[in-house]
């Protein structure tokens, strides 16, 4: 037992994800309780199942980690959410900024397809009242 409680002494990573764990089923809770129905009450139980085995299974993997020193890879798997929570942000952006610069180039490229086409026009005008027929 003192090899347990010395494994989780030196593995912060199952320590912040059993807190955030704790958290998010208490949200999900919270959530449930007033998303479904008094008469829904499996789904409640189940959602409820369903959090409480994820955590069980990513506590032993974080647990495992630790336990053979693999701190660094446990820190990248605690991590990976956020990582890629800001890879999407920054991709979304990305995507937006571009959307909007060609968007840009196109009201600018139209700008000045009418100012040659109203140049090109005023062009071929008659200089002379002789012209005129």
């Amino acid at each position: 037992m003192s090899e347990f409680t010395e494994n989780i002494g030196k593995c912060p990573q199952l320590v912040i994800y059993l807190t955030l764990s704790l958290m998010s089923i208490i949200a999900s809770l919270v959530a449930t309780n007033n998303m479904y129905d008094d008469k829904d009450v499996n789904s409640k139980g189940l959602n409820l199942f369903n959090h409480f085995v994820m955590t069980l299974i990513m506590s032993a993997l974080f647990y495992y980690l630790c336990a053979y020193d693999y701190g660094n890879t446990a820190w990248i798997l605690l991590l990976f959410p956020v990582i890629m929570f800001f890879a999407i942000i920054i991709l979304i952006f990305g995507i937006f900024s571009s959307a909007t610069s060609i968007k840009k180039d196109m009201k600018e490229t139209e700008e000045e397809r009418k100012r040659v086409q109203s140049e090109e026009f005023k062009s071929y005008q008659p200089k002379t009242t002789y012209s005129k027929f």
